[in-house]
């Protein structure tokens, strides 16, 4: 009640967040059945490589790990996830794992989940979930937000149920307050609004290049205190770490970013070859 001050003539607003939501990709459908089709979403965008290095700051991932080493066990992990869901959607097509361009593209299709109703999709996402979710759990799925947001696109479609935010919300608070005041009332005109407060911020906030200072100053500070040895692999880790995203990132990406959030967030860029439908 600190910034939505509550009256009789103001509808109560239940809210549910973590940001695993965004990278769980179960999570979409689950809320399609139990809350039903008129939710809001609001997705709070960072540039990958600095969420990444967040990540590793905020989980006090280095009192275990250095950063090169977190990458890289990121990395893997992602790389068997998606082998994985794409052995089990192969062994349920064909069963001598046949792997011509006709059951290629099937499997495209069946691994892009939106290419079906949600419904069905659920039920794909359930399936390879069990297969795959737990042993590969830590994935780079939160850097590539966009992975999630395409399933959450696929069963919330509407634009007025999005509101996309990358602006520092500390150094401009009151203009997001005043967007996501505008966001949960219920009028078009006042949605419209949020979005194009929001988009303006989106579009000068967040400076290139991707790493915030800040950030890259406390991760040279605790390489320097425990991993001594691993500083001078920082710079070259985040620029692996950022081309192996970008070769991940294609020009779709620009297309649900357009459809859900109206605009391309800072840091989301990229437009080179087509992702692994994962």
């Amino acid at each position: 009640s600190k910034y939505f001050k509550t009256s009789p003539d103001f509808r109560t607003v239940f809210f549910e967040k973590t940001p695993h939501y965004s990278a769980d990709m179960r999570v979409p459908y689950r809320a399609r059945v139990f809350l039903g089709s008129q939710v809001k979403l609001i997705f709070t965008l960072r540039p990958p490589l600095a969420l990444d290095a967040s990540l590793y700051m905020h989980r006090e991932a280095y009192t275990k790990k250095s950063y090169p080493e977190w990458v890289q066990e990121r990395v893997d992990a992602y790389l068997g996830w998606i082998k994985c869901r794409k052995n089990f959607m192969q062994s349920t097509v064909t069963e001598d794992y046949h792997t011509d361009h006709i059951t290629n593209s099937y499997l495209n299709k069946l691994l892009d989940s939106t290419s079906f109703d949600w419904r069905t999709s659920a039920l794909i996402e359930t399936h390879m979930s069990k297969h795959c979710a737990k042993e590969y759990d830590d994935t780079l799925n939160e850097a590539l937000v966009v992975n999630g947001m395409r399933r959450w696109l696929h069963v919330y479609n509407n634009p007025e149920q999005w509101l996309c935010i990358t602006t520092d919300m500390y150094k401009q608070e009151n203009l997001v307050l005043q967007a996501l005041r505008n966001f949960v009332r219920h009028s078009k005109e006042q949605v419209w609004t949020a979005r194009n407060i929001t988009h303006r911020l989106n579009l000068h906030s967040i400076k290139e290049p991707q790493y915030e200072g800040r950030l890259m100053m406390r991760l040279m500070e605790v390489h320097k205190d425990r991993y001594p040895e691993k500083i001078n692999e920082l710079n070259s880790t985040i620029s692996r770490l950022g081309t192996f995203i970008d070769e991940r990132r294609g020009c779709e990406d620009h297309i649900v970013f357009l459809r859900a959030c109206g605009f391309i967030p800072p840091g989301f860029h990229a437009c080179n070859k087509a992702i692994d439908k994962v």
